[in-house]
């Protein structure tokens, strides 16, 4: 036999190794299951920011509960939870998917943070002095027929990138000073807490988060400050209000004040007073000065050493008294339909309201029609009218949100709290509103809040 050609040689081997393959069965390479995963966009976002979470790769119509979990800066531990049906490709969008039930009931994306509630029994607790919790994890859980198959996390920020906080204990001033991030000047805002007392950081974050070199001002229960809402004099907020202006990164000229409750009350006393604030925005507020909060015979307020007229029971007819102490006995207690009684007495009303039409700029009114505490929105109507009567030369408004209460929340905040325990009485006082309006109460207001001052400050 001769020799075979070389390239002869190669074509045989390579043809009798195709035969082999077409005659060997090749295994099949099976794909790789799906894993369900969660998907946050962003996943880290600024607290009124909106995140899209969708649900992959989930067994085709399916049952799914998803389940947000919390916990604040105090140690209490928020939840809510939703059950949506996957779709053919096992998807789940909550941006646009209405829960088949939960804690909350239409299609929201924001629907499982402001649905988010504390235990059954448990309350709210307050610490008026303590410091703005910087960030919040939300842990985000899905399960299928009870076994947990996917989880991811959400980072919120409560104070955004580049904002600076400084302590203040100055003089007579105490507060925190929040500076925002970028060249200033910027246009100054003090931001006060209502009945609490202490330090209102979240809203004054929020706000220098916003452009605004916000002071959280204290005014009472804080540090060496009076420890009640007492004859607390204005003067103390002038103080503030200077200091504020004397700080190289505010401009000097623009100055806001904002508040709640009573917030709101001071905020537009304040306005009323000094002329250096050139806007006023107050949430559930009133245009009639009330009386101190722990004894109603003081008044809250003080200028130029002498009391301020102010609305209590002082007010109240005999017959009023009587009624007054079966109001004080119900539980939760609502406080609206006792503030109310006191507004019949007209010639006490018009001594204690506030002169709004002396405010040197503009005026952005907040109230939940469902206000418990007090009647927010017909206190605010009054300030209208009496803005309206004086042909007041300022774009002056008022936002009354239909079903929310005394408390509106910065938006993806829990909008479920509608009571208060009082931890002295331990008596539960009524805030009103149900949870989904006062929760688009907040997203609303907050965002015409910031609209408000861009248009006054920044135009």
């Amino acid at each position: 036999m001769g020799e075979m050609n070389p390239s002869k040689a190669v074509r045989l081997v390579a043809a009798l190794l195709g035969v082999v393959l077409i005659l060997l069965p090749i295994p099949a390479i099976a794909a790789s299951p799906r894993v369900p995963s969660i998907e946050i966009k962003p996943k880290q976002a600024f607290i009124d920011e909106r995140v899209k979470i969708i649900l992959q790769d989930f067994p085709a119509k399916q049952l799914v509960t998803v389940r947000v979990r919390s916990t604040n800066g105090l140690g209490q531990i928020w939840e809510s939870h939703a059950e949506f049906l996957s779709d053919r490709h096992g998807r789940v969008d909550l941006t646009t998917q209405a829960p088949i039930s939960g804690t909350y009931r239409h299609a929201d994306a924001a629907g499982l943070f402001w649905s988010m509630s504390l235990p059954a029994g448990e309350t709210v607790k307050l610490d008026p002095a303590r410091k703005i919790q910087k960030t919040a994890i939300f842990q985000i859980a899905a399960d299928v027929n009870g076994q947990a198959v996917a989880a991811a996390n959400l980072q919120r920020l409560f104070v955004a990138p580049g904002v600076e906080r400084i302590p203040v204990h100055d003089g007579v001033v105490r507060g925190t000073f929040f500076v925002p991030s970028g060249k200033g000047p910027h246009p100054g805002i003090i931001v006060l807490g209502g009945s609490e007392g202490g330090l209102s950081e979240l809203n004054a974050s929020f706000l220098a988060s916003k452009g605004y070199a916000a002071l959280a001002l204290a005014y009472f229960n804080y540090e060496d400050l009076p420890q009640t809402l007492e004859n607390i004099p204005l003067e103390y907020f002038e103080a503030g209000i200077n200091w504020l202006q004397l700080r190289k990164e505010v401009r000097n000229h623009e100055i806001a004040v904002i508040g709640s409750s009573r917030g709101g009350e001071l905020a537009l006393l304040l306005g009323s007073t000094f002329r250096q604030i050139k806007a006023v925005v107050a949430i559930a507020p009133s245009g009639v000065r009330w009386a101190g909060v722990e004894d109603p015979r003081q008044a809250a307020w003080t200028y130029q050493g002498r009391p301020l007229p102010f609305m209590g029971t002082q007010d109240l007819t005999p017959d009023q008294q009587k009624q007054a102490g079966k109001i004080l006995q119900t539980t939760p207690l609502s406080l609206t339909p006792l503030l109310q009684m006191q507004m019949e007495n007209r010639a006490a009303v018009e001594k204690a309201s506030i002169p709004v039409e002396k405010i040197n700029g503009p005026i952005l009114l907040i109230s939940g029609k469902d206000d418990q505490l007090w009647p927010s929105t017909i206190l605010a109507d009054m300030v209208m009218e009496r803005l309206k009567r004086a042909k007041h030369r300022f774009p002056d408004r008022h936002l009354a949100y239909e079903g929310a209460g005394h408390y509106i929340p910065i938006p993806n905040l829990p909008a479920t709290v509608n009571k208060l325990g009082d931890p002295n009485t331990k008596t539960e006082i009524a805030l009103g509103g149900d949870p989904e309006h006062t929760a688009a109460a907040g997203a609303d207001a907050w965002a015409r809040i910031v609209k408000f001052l861009h248009t006054t400050f920044i135009r």
